[in-house]
């Protein structure tokens, strides 16, 4: 009976939660909820990468050039790759989450977002149905974070 209790307070936590609540971060819970989901959105991004590389999908390798260059690249990568990501995360995470919620509600809602999150890179290079679905599993776990997190 217990563990019922706990499913339906756990929902109805998640119910009366809405995207917009964890956007903009404001407030005394600002800086937890903005770490919270850097981690989040940091740990499926990393079991990502290990699942692709585990798979055999890709591999790592040493690149000839010096290490400053090496870094240059990496850093402004990184700076161009969270600009985008960020881009995303306002997209798929809060206006698809908010316009889909009203609609389906926040289970719908979650799949939704992954859909649009895995149809927005249907164009990438080298898409293939299974980095696709992968993506569209990502989105909607990215998604249920946000409802259960309380961040976006």
């Amino acid at each position: 009976m217990e563990v019922l209790r706990h499913r339906a307070t756990h929902h109805s936590r998640i119910n009366r939660y809405s995207p917009l609540d964890g956007f903009p971060l404001v407030g005394p819970h600002a800086l937890r909820r903005t770490v919270l989901g850097l981690a989040v959105g940091l740990a499926v991004m990393t079991g990502a990468i290990l699942g692709i590389l585990g798979c055999g999908a890709a591999t790592v390798t040493v690149s000839p050039q010096p290490v400053s260059v090496a870094l240059a690249h990496g850093v402004g990568w990184l700076a161009f790759d969270f600009m985008g990501a960020t881009g995303e995360e306002l997209f798929g995470r809060v206006a698809v989450l908010l316009v889909a919620e009203r609609l389906a509600g926040w289970r719908g809602a979650t799949i939704v977002s992954g859909l649009m999150f895995s149809l927005l890179h249907v164009n990438n290079p080298g898409a293939t149905y299974v980095w696709l679905a992968r993506l569209f599993l990502q989105g909607v776990v990215l998604a249920w974070a946000v409802y259960r997190t309380r961040s976006v």
